[in-house]
């Protein structure tokens, strides 16, 4: 599976920094699956990450929902101290009440939203309710494809606590974004 080759490389390559770091934490797309049939445990004990799972937050989207199977997959990995985002959110077929069941840490606000984040227009309503409805569940906000400094500076204001995209920085490889983060700091 090309996850569990991703999670050895982010073991041999960002493994040593972040373990000297607490602030940073790295984000896997991985299906509910991998989660519950200990795949996340043996891919992190491969990839020498056991000792810190609390930094691996791993992202599974709306679609990834399908059953009660993988909704109790997701809530196990809390058992090990790994975080759950919710991709995507927003654009998927999970209603509310499956969402809830989760208990998902982090929410990431589909780049379709932030989109309409334009100059001399109104924020959308829906941007509002979908930020209003993370913080009332106690979740934590990621933006995803932030690139402009008008929808970053809009996102702060409206409360969003992260953001990613091409306004911040192109994707990077791992020693360039040790840089990144040295120079950020």
């Amino acid at each position: 599976l090309l996850t569990f080759w991703l999670i050895e490389q982010l073991g041999a390559e960002l493994g040593d920094w972040l373990r000297a770091t607490d602030t940073m934490h790295v984000s896997i797309n991985a299906s509910p699956d991998m989660i519950g049939r200990g795949g996340m445990m043996y891919a992190a004990q491969k990839a020498n990450l056991s000792d810190m799972l609390d930094k691996i937050v791993l992202e599974v989207t709306e679609r990834g929902l399908a059953d009660q199977q993988a909704i109790d997959s997701i809530r196990n990995a809390h058992k090990y101290g790994i975080r759950v985002a919710l991709d995507d959110f927003g654009t998927g077929d999970a209603n509310l009440l499956e969402i809830s069941k989760l208990s998902a840490h982090i929410i990431k606000l589909d780049k379709y939203f932030i989109d309409q984040l334009v100059e001399d227009v109104p924020v959308p309503a829906i941007i509002r309710g979908l930020i209003g409805f993370a913080h009332g569940m106690d979740m934590e906000l990621i933006a995803e494809g932030v690139e402009t400094d008008y929808q970053l500076q809009t996102l702060r204001e409206l409360g969003v606590e992260m953001a990613q995209g091409w306004q911040i920085s192109k994707p990077l490889r791992a020693v360039d974004l040790i840089e990144f983060c040295a120079d950020r700091n």
